[in-house]
């Protein structure tokens, strides 16, 4: 064992030249090898479950902010109904342009959420049939109750009193400090106090006081106390006014994108779809609306913004009307009775009138479509809720958690009217946070600074495309969420109906958005309208992609989506659902009872089960991995080549040994043993070498994968090693002194430099391919690379053998390639060079019958042009053969990349021939020619 390590250490130090390249060329592997992996560490996502038959929605890929995943969908794989819900911006502008420009996407469909805003419609109840002949006018006494869920959450009564008269109302012109009371001028001319001052504003945000109104035959419409009478004949019923506050909320969106994606600009039912492009504008409004300063104009500039509204409020709120006419009022006014009495008086039941939700927003609606929202008016705050969280019982059973929103949520901030109106449903216990954020007061008088919507069209939400099955896979925008009850006792309750959003901005249920604007009219309203964040820089709450190519459920599509979706994830860092493929999943919530009367009850949601499911890990790019691979197999080659090369010129040597009685086990075992030794200290560099790399780069390579790089080095060389130590301790003692090349009368008599160099290049056939085969990696990897991101722009999915298979081209690849194709050329130069120094006497001899350095030179350069040559067209029409089997067919520009490639890789191999013909000078031609 000693004279082993004795005879290991020898060899190394006669030869240091040839032991230091082999080490530099394992250390220069193993240590790229090393800090290209920790380079391309990346977020992979991979394949959990098969594709339903349902397999597409209208679109394949869902992406929402950081963080928008709630607990409750990541542990369950699904897409939580009403997924827009909770999700107010989050993503840039910036960013969803970084999707649109990924190639394979069909279209990405964003979608924004600014916030509610508060409408009010008003349902007339006509009173003026009810007043008894004979008398000018009756007093009424109006019970209003408000019901949600299906009527099981109701509010407590709320008592109105209502004069109505047959006589003409005029405004109190007497009045000191302040409005005075409406006055009935009588068929004498005399005028009476009708009603009283308007009545003190609520004491809470969702109480409701008793009130007193007023009106006219001869009036326009019903006058609470205080605001002015006009003088124009009544156009409707006059009576009592049921006023129902409907929460609507505003969405913005691409219109061109959104028209393709699910078909919206066939679902306008009345007007006209949203312009691309279209912004915010400016409309001139009384004086009287705009400012109390200015009492010279007429007109002042109001911003607004353009609307496509819904044509139907998904709203379940009932007000049901119950009106007593008051008896023993012996014709005299409230005024005149008093509000103490009134509330003492009986009451005659005259009529009953139950007003919906869908009825107001019909009013609503017809408001916004004529261009006059009278209730959209003054926009004095916008709200935005929060997501849902959940705890998870027995049976996987999810049970929403309460949330806390104070009293602030709902005040308005002005003194004599602090509250500010929403429905009463809001009383309800909360399950999201809600923000309020109040509207931003005028900067300069005459100008106001809060936009109103102008309606350009309205669309319904039932006329979106049947192929989109919105309906079985919840992943909608304009659908609420379908609550059904789960078991018999909600059943019963509910009435075997489903559950419905209440006008509550902090309940389970969210309504769709109601107003949808455009991108481009935002800023009007999240720069400076209103107070607090409105993400004016990331506004954005989710995009909707669809990918191109995509045919059915094969692997080649779930490939296509797989790519698209990391390349999202890659260029955007947002968080990434793949749709594709998804399925209903009935998911039960229980609901605590409510404070308004609603009892326990279990449901059912229909969310999304995610078919393809891809899961985030952290793995190395596979891609990436291979080219990496090929590092390694180039300097396999090239340590084959030396190791070889050392073993043929020490032939003689260890023929000799075996004559003096070595055995094969113990020539292996030396030859082993130094290529060993290489390999350690090899590994030991580069190990030292991949950690100050990796810190300069700012790569993360930890210690453990340094260190893994030393044990991968010596086992590097030893393969690679291997087969020529196994041979030459095999060779007979006989046939150690024989050359190592074929024999020169077997070779064709060569004419030239160039038929010279094609007869050396064939005399050492496995020295000449080894060389070929290591330019020919290089450039079959580069012909790939170069032709995926200039003929299929970066991204390549297609199927391979059966298996469907991705491709995308980072800049770390090329990194890797460039090594390998770097590690080629040098393999063609220690091929030339170890040539040379066996072919020495040869040269020299040549060099005797007179040729001088500049042919000797051309001589070597060509041997490695054709060993260039060869590899570079194998390595090239590989590459593009399996491109185009991969793509399905050949490009033009696959074949010009081929090409440019192949050209690209024999200059190379020339260049790298330039040094070794450069040593030939140095060769001592007298000295070769007295040893021959």
């Amino acid at each position: 064992m000693v004279d082993l390590l004795v005879m290991v250490r020898s060899q190394l130090r006669h030869r240091l030249g040839r032991a230091v390249a082999l080490m530099s060329g394992i250390a220069v592997a193993t240590s790229a090898f090393t800090v290209l992996t920790g380079a391309a560490r990346t977020q992979e996502l991979q394949v959990r479950r098969t594709v339903d038959s349902n397999y597409r929605s209208a679109y394949d890929i869902l992406v929402r902010p950081n963080g928008a995943q709630s607990e409750a969908e990541r542990a369950q794989g699904v897409v939580q109904a009403g997924f827009l819900s909770g999700i107010f911006g989050g993503i840039s502008l910036e960013q969803w342009q970084r999707i649109q420009r990924i190639p394979g996407v069909d279209v990405a469909a964003p979608m924004a959420l600014v916030g509610y805003v508060m409408a009010s419609a008003s349902v007339p109840v006509d009173l003026a049939a009810q007043i008894p002949a004979g008398q000018d006018g009756a007093v009424f006494r109006i019970t209003t109750t408000t019901s949600t869920d299906q009527g099981l959450s109701r509010t407590p009564p709320a008592v109105t009193y209502q004069y109505v008269t047959r006589n003409q109302l005029v405004e109190n012109q007497g009045g000191q400090g302040g409005p005075g009371p409406v006055m009935e001028e009588l068929p004498s001319g005399a005028q009476v106090a009708a009603c009283p001052v308007e009545a003190p504003p609520p004491a809470g945000p969702f109480d409701t006081p008793d009130r007193i109104g007023c009106d006219s035959t001869k009036g326009s419409r019903s006058v609470v106390n205080g605001e002015t009478i006009s003088t124009r004949p009544a156009s409707g019923p006059v009576g009592y006014k049921v006023n129902i506050r409907v929460p609507m909320l505003i969405g913005a969106i691409d219109p061109a994108s959104e028209a393709r994606l699910d078909g919206l600009d066939g679902a306008v039912v009345s007007g006209r779809y949203l312009a691309d492009h279209q912004g915010a504008g400016t409309r001139q409004v009384p004086a009287a609306v705009g400012t109390a300063t200015d009492t010279t104009a007429t007109t002042v500039p109001q911003p607004t913004f353009p609307v496509l509204a819904a044509a139907r409020s998904s709203l379940d709120q009932t007000v049901d009307v119950a009106v007593q006419r008051l008896s023993g009022t012996d014709g005299r006014t409230p005024a005149q009775l008093g509000t103490a009495a009134l509330g003492a008086l009986a009451g005659q039941p005259v009529t009953t009138r139950t007003v919906t939700a869908e009825e107001a927003y019909g009013q609503l609606l017809g408001g916004i479509s004529a261009g006059t929202p009278a209730s959209l008016n003054s926009l004095a705050a916008t709200w935005t809720a929060g997501p849902l969280t959940f705890t998870e019982g027995p049976g996987g059973v999810l049970r929403p958690t309460a949330a806390q929103n104070p009293d602030s949520t709902w005040a308005s901030g002005v003194p004599n009217s602090p509250w500010l109106k929403v429905p009463p449903s809001n009383a309800e216990t909360p399950l999201r946070p809600v923000a309020k954020h109040l509207a931003v007061p005028q900067s300069e008088p005459g100008r106001l600074t809060v936009p109103v919507p102008e309606a350009v069209g309205v669309f319904d939400a039932a006329k979106l495309p049947a192929t989109n099955p919105l309906t079985a896979v919840p992943l909608g925008a304009y659908d609420p969420p379908t609550t059904t009850p789960a078991d018999a006792a909600s059943t019963a309750a509910l009435g075997g109906k489903a559950l419905q959003p209440d006008g509550s901005l902090g309940g389970l249920l969210s309504q769709p958005p109601q107003l949808l604007t455009t991108l481009d009219a935002l800023p009007a309203l999240t720069r400076g309208a209103f107070q607090g964040d409105l993400h004016a820089a990331d506004p954005i709450s989710s995009v909707r992609v669809r990918v191109s190519g995509i045919t059915g459920t094969d692997a080649v599509s779930r490939e296509r989506v797989r790519l698209i979706a990391q390349q999202i994830q890659d260029r955007t860092g947002l968080h990434v659902d793949v749709t594709y493929g998804s399925s209903p999943h009935p998911t039960t919530i229980a609901l605590d009872a409510g404070r308004l009367g609603r009892p326990e009850l279990t449901v059912q949601q229909n969310w999304a089960k995610l078919g393809v499911a891809f899961t985030v890990l952290d793995a190395l790019d596979r891609k990436s991995l291979t080219l990496f691979v090929l590092i390694l197999a180039v300097c396999a080659l090239f340590v084959t080549n030396s190791v070889g090369a050392a073993v043929r010129s020490r032939r003689t040597e260890l023929g000799v040994l075996a004559c003096l009685g070595w055995s094969p086990g113990r020539v292996l075992a030396t030859l082993l043993g130094e290529v060993a030794l290489l390999g350690l200290l090899a590994g030991l560099a580069g190990a030292a070498l991949s950690w100050p790399v990796s810190v300069l780069f700012g790569l993360k390579i930890t210690l453990a994968r340094a260190a893994a790089a030393v044990p991968g080095a010596v086992l590097l060389a030893l393969l690679a090693g291997a087969v020529p130590a196994l041979r030459a301790a095999r060779t007979a003692p006989a046939a150690a002194v024989r050359p190592a090349v074929s024999d020169a009368h077997r070779v064709s008599r060569a004419r030239g430099i160039s038929g010279l160099a094609a007869s050396n290049v064939r005399r050492t056939p496995g020295r000449s391919l080894l060389g070929a085969l290591s330019v020919a990696i290089g450039t079959c990897a580069l012909t790939v690379l170069i032709g995926v991101t200039w003929t299929f722009r970066n991204a390549l999915v297609g199927s391979l053998l059966g298996q469907a298979v991705s491709f995308q081209v980072r800049g770390i690849d090329y990194v890797a390639v460039a090594t390998v194709v770097l590690l080629g050329a040098l393999a063609v130069a220690d091929v030339l060079y170890l040539g040379i120094r066996e072919r020495a006497a040869e040269l020299a001899a040549l060099c005797a019958a007179g040729w001088d350095d500049r042919e000797l030179g051309r001589l070597i350069v060509t041997e490695g042009a054709l060993m260039g040559l060869l590899g570079a067209l194998g390595g090239a029409a590989a590459g593009a053969a399996a491109t185009a089997t991969l793509a399905g067919a050949l490009p033009a520009g696959i074949v010009a990349t081929a090409a440019a490639v192949a050209a690209g890789g024999v200059l190379m191999t020339i260049v790298a021939s330039l040094v070794p013909a450069a040593l030939l000078r140095r060769t001592p031609i007298g000295q070769l020619l007295t040893e021959d």
